[in-house]
């Protein structure tokens, strides 16, 4: 068992909110918290209604997955989901209209158009 360091996670953070504002996520209140995470690098949690995210890093990382350990990608990998929480959650809602749906698909479309050159 790995221990991250405070500067990893300080880089962590830093790697997030830069994915944050290249994906044009604006609006979001984004706390972070340095603990225990079972299973992976980071998670996050998600209240799309009062649009605010709570982003985990883990404090420990087993041996066998220290090849896969990579800020840059963990960072980005939260953020996607970040990214698709509209979509997501429409898509779990028993309630969403097309319209609704497609909405959020438009937002998706529209901001990897602005990403991809």
């Amino acid at each position: 068992m790995i221990k991250t360091t405070e500067s990893e996670f300080k880089e962590f953070k830093t790697l997030f909110m830069g994915w944050v504002r290249r994906f044009g996520l604006y609006g979001w209140t984004v706390y972070f918290r340095h603990e225990e995470v079972d299973g992976c690098f980071a998670d996050i949690n998600i209240d799309l209604e009062n649009m605010v995210a709570t982003v985990r890093f883990t404090t420990e990382i087993d041996d066998d997955d220290l090849q896969d350990y990579d800020l840059y990608v963990i960072a980005k990998h939260e953020v996607m989901h970040l990214f698709t929480a509209k979509l997501a959650w429409l898509a779990n809602s028993r309630f969403a209209t097309e319209v609704e749906i497609k909405s959020a698909v438009e937002e998706i479309a529209n901001s990897l158009g602005s990403l991809i050159v």
